[in-house]
């Protein structure tokens, strides 16, 4: 976020603690204001979703005025050759065994042009200003989506033992 887009979320920023005003903070307006109180960047992609990046990763987070909820995304962190039908199974398992587990959902997409797999992690989260401890809230949101990614690495790794008695 650039300096000047700043003015005007200090006065927000102390009205989103919770009291009157802050209920009348729209969507987008409360996540630049939590955004600024964790001193996270971030800018606008094209259709004006958040750009934030996050302890060395950049999420996308769609913020709606007329919604109640963010959705976030992290897209494209795990990308695997379409021609390595081994890696691919057990892909496809550990994101299952991911999904069963945890409520944040990993998904893939297919580029044939690329002859690519990519893995994507979505997660959406209630966004109420009578939410108490929104960056905390937010910081944890954001942890636990990099938490996706450990947990796809371990079930591969098992995955790997278990199907082929051996690491990578």
């Amino acid at each position: 976020m650039k300096m000047d887009e700043t003015k005007g979320l200090e006065t927000s920023a102390n009205n989103a603690d919770g009291g009157k005003e802050a209920s009348t903070l729209s969507t987008r307006t409360l996540l630049q204001v939590v955004l600024h109180k964790l001193n996270l960047q971030y800018e606008f992609d094209d259709g004006q979703n958040f750009i934030v990046k996050y302890q060395g990763e950049t999420f996308r987070v769609i913020a709606e005025d007329e919604s109640a909820y963010l959705y976030i995304q992290d897209l494209h962190w795990y990308d695997a050759p379409l021609d390595d039908i081994d890696n691919l199974s057990l892909v496809y398992k550990a994101v299952n065994e991911c999904n069963m587990r945890d409520m944040v959902r990993l998904v893939y997409t297919i580029d044939r042009a690329e002859n690519e797999l990519s893995l994507h992690v979505l997660y959406d989260i209630l966004w109420l200003s009578q939410i108490p401890n929104m960056e905390s809230y937010l910081q944890a949101s954001f942890d636990k989506m990099l938490r996706a990614h450990l947990l796809f690495f371990r079930h591969m790794e098992e995955l790997r033992r278990e199907e082929f008695g051996r690491s990578n």
